[in-house]
Protein backbone atom coordinates (compact mmCIF):
# COMPACT_ATOMS: atom_id res chain seq x y z
CA UNK A 1 0.00 0.00 0.00
CA UNK A 2 1.27 3.56 -0.72
CA UNK A 3 0.88 6.82 0.81
CA UNK A 4 1.04 8.52 -3.07
CA UNK A 5 -0.37 7.99 -6.03
CA UNK A 6 0.74 9.44 -9.66
CA UNK A 7 -0.91 10.12 -12.88
CA UNK A 8 0.38 11.77 -15.89
CA UNK A 9 -1.40 14.68 -17.01
CA UNK A 10 0.60 16.48 -19.24
CA UNK A 11 3.42 15.87 -21.92
CA UNK A 12 5.69 17.08 -24.73
CA UNK A 13 8.00 15.31 -26.88
CA UNK A 14 11.49 17.05 -27.58
CA UNK A 15 12.78 16.44 -30.98
CA UNK A 16 13.43 13.52 -32.93
CA UNK A 17 17.37 13.77 -32.81
CA UNK A 18 17.35 15.48 -28.99
CA UNK A 19 18.99 14.38 -26.08
CA UNK A 20 17.79 15.54 -22.68
CA UNK A 21 18.64 15.28 -19.47
CA UNK A 22 16.51 15.77 -16.12
CA UNK A 23 19.06 18.56 -14.74
CA UNK A 24 17.77 20.51 -17.74
CA UNK A 25 14.08 20.94 -16.75
CA UNK A 26 12.51 23.47 -13.53
CA UNK A 27 9.45 24.91 -13.13
CA UNK A 28 8.80 28.97 -12.33
CA UNK A 29 7.12 31.70 -12.81
CA UNK A 30 10.12 33.07 -15.50
CA UNK A 31 8.12 35.97 -16.80
CA UNK A 32 6.87 37.28 -13.60
CA UNK A 33 2.96 37.25 -14.41
CA UNK A 34 1.55 39.12 -11.87
CA UNK A 35 -0.74 35.91 -11.92
CA UNK A 36 2.01 33.75 -10.59
CA UNK A 37 1.31 31.04 -13.07
CA UNK A 38 3.95 28.62 -12.73
CA UNK A 39 5.78 28.06 -16.44
CA UNK A 40 8.03 24.77 -17.27
CA UNK A 41 11.56 25.02 -18.97
CA UNK A 42 13.34 22.13 -20.71
CA UNK A 43 16.91 22.61 -22.26
CA UNK A 44 18.55 19.53 -24.54
CA UNK A 45 22.02 19.04 -24.92
CA UNK A 46 21.38 20.60 -28.44
CA UNK A 47 21.21 23.67 -27.17
CA UNK A 48 17.16 24.03 -27.31
CA UNK A 49 15.57 25.85 -24.74
CA UNK A 50 11.97 25.57 -24.54
CA UNK A 51 9.27 27.34 -22.14
CA UNK A 52 5.63 25.88 -22.00
CA UNK A 53 3.18 26.69 -19.84
CA UNK A 54 0.60 24.01 -19.68
CA UNK A 55 -3.51 24.76 -19.16
CA UNK A 56 -5.13 21.39 -19.89
CA UNK A 57 -4.28 18.27 -20.56
CA UNK A 58 -2.93 17.38 -23.56
CA UNK A 59 -0.03 19.44 -25.04
CA UNK A 60 -1.30 21.85 -28.13
CA UNK A 61 1.13 23.70 -29.78
CA UNK A 62 -0.06 26.74 -28.08
CA UNK A 63 1.24 25.74 -24.20
CA UNK A 64 5.22 26.59 -26.24
CA UNK A 65 5.68 30.14 -25.33
CA UNK A 66 9.06 30.39 -26.18
CA UNK A 67 11.84 27.86 -27.90
CA UNK A 68 15.62 29.39 -28.88
CA UNK A 69 18.68 27.59 -30.05
CA UNK A 70 21.19 28.78 -27.63
CA UNK A 71 23.73 27.23 -29.72
CA UNK A 72 25.47 25.56 -26.23
CA UNK A 73 24.44 22.29 -24.79
CA UNK A 74 22.60 22.87 -22.15
CA UNK A 75 24.07 21.00 -19.21
CA UNK A 76 21.24 22.51 -15.87
CA UNK A 77 18.47 24.86 -15.51
CA UNK A 78 17.52 26.80 -11.89
CA UNK A 79 15.02 29.31 -11.70
CA UNK A 80 15.06 31.72 -8.61
CA UNK A 81 15.63 35.02 -7.83
CA UNK A 82 18.95 36.10 -9.35
CA UNK A 83 18.90 39.64 -10.03
CA UNK A 84 19.53 43.13 -7.43
CA UNK A 85 15.31 42.74 -7.93
CA UNK A 86 14.33 40.66 -5.05
CA UNK A 87 10.65 40.33 -6.79
CA UNK A 88 12.06 39.09 -10.28
CA UNK A 89 12.62 35.53 -11.10
CA UNK A 90 15.21 34.60 -13.94
CA UNK A 91 16.13 31.49 -15.55
CA UNK A 92 19.54 30.64 -14.98
CA UNK A 93 21.07 28.12 -17.73
CA UNK A 94 24.56 25.86 -17.05
CA UNK A 95 26.49 26.05 -20.62
CA UNK A 96 30.06 23.14 -20.23
CA UNK A 97 31.85 27.06 -19.68
CA UNK A 98 29.18 29.14 -18.59
CA UNK A 99 26.42 30.25 -16.56
CA UNK A 100 23.63 32.44 -18.26
CA UNK A 101 21.05 34.25 -16.25
CA UNK A 102 17.81 35.27 -18.40
CA UNK A 103 14.48 37.14 -17.81
CA UNK A 104 11.60 37.01 -19.70
CA UNK A 105 9.15 39.54 -20.33
CA UNK A 106 5.58 38.55 -20.07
Amino acid sequence: MSLFSTREWWQATPGAEEEVSSLAFTVGNFDNESSGALKLAAGSFEGTLRVYAPRERDFKLEHLMLEVALDLPILQLASGRFFSDARRIGLAVLHPRKLVVYSMAP
